[in-house]
């Protein structure tokens, strides 16, 4: 299966501009066909040139950018031909307040229209504290999915586990149509004695998440980009090494 990479994972090695051009030459190397940009030096000039290496099809930037610079973001997106712009993480002032709920997701949906009118789709990345259930009956996804029909969902694999729902079913009942990408992250439970074992990322098939049925699924619900992250790997002594486990995974058994 071709597959690309999140670069949140390596985001360690895209501080400077030759950085990102040695991590963007190492992951074609290794057979990445694409990459989501997010955690490293943004430089739209750089990103172009970059983007010669690997395509950029997704991006994280700043909630403040999304929603009162959209325009300028569109702009510099297409600089570097990335139709997708993405947010990371959904505002934590938004999960414990309902007023503040509100005002984030209208704030979203209104970017997001002005970004679809332009040729460009708006996504969110979920965690699993979206699985809040911040109103009697639903949770605060459950809100921005019914609030914002014109923002694409992000889908992450470890997150939707996380956060206690069947990740196929999800992907099927709640964002068909919508998760145009989605993240591959494994979730594996580790530790050294009883007390210690807790839920931790891990290299794609190398912890319990069945992908051969989350990747059937996502391609049925529309899914085009398939992102390995790691979100430690640029912890650990070799990263790269990690990430290159991963793509081996996904072409060979994918």
């Amino acid at each position: 299966m071709e597959v690309g990479v999140n670069l949140f994972s390596l985001r360690t090695m895209l501080q400077t501009e030759r950085e990102i051009y040695d991590t963007f030459t190492a992951l074609k190397k290794a057979g990445a066909a694409y990459v989501q940009y997010s955690g490293g030096l943004y430089n739209v000039t750089v990103l172009k040139n970059a983007a010669e290496i690997l395509p950029v099809v997704l991006t994280h930037v700043p909630y403040e950018r999304i929603v009162n610079d959209t325009e300028t973001l569109m702009e510099e997106h297409a600089i570097f031909g990335c139709k997708n712009i993405g947010l990371g993480c959904y505002p934590a002032e938004g999960l414990f307040d309902k007023n503040k709920c509100f005002e984030i997701i209208e704030a979203l949906e209104k970017a997001a229209i002005k970004a679809e009118k332009n040729g460009f789709k708006l996504y969110l990345h979920h965690h699993s504290t979206e699985f809040y259930r911040l109103f009697e009956n639903k949770t605060v996804l459950d809100v921005i999915l019914e609030r914002a029909p014109h923002l694409q969902i992000t889908a992450d694999t470890y997150w939707l586990q996380h956060g206690g729902v069947c990740i196929t079913d999800y992907l099927k009942d709640r964002l068909f149509g919508k998760v145009g990408c989605i993240h591959l992250k494994d979730y594996a439970i580790t530790g050294v004695n009883r007390e210690d074992l807790k839920p931790t990322y891990e290299r794609v098939g190398y912890g319990n998440i069945d992908f051969h049925k989350v990747v059937k699924t996502a391609k049925e619900c529309g899914t085009k980009y398939f992102l390995i992250e790691q979100d430690d790997a640029c912890e650990k002594p070799e990263p790269l090494r990690l990430i290159m486990d991963s793509i081996d995974y996904c072409r060979r058994e994918l």
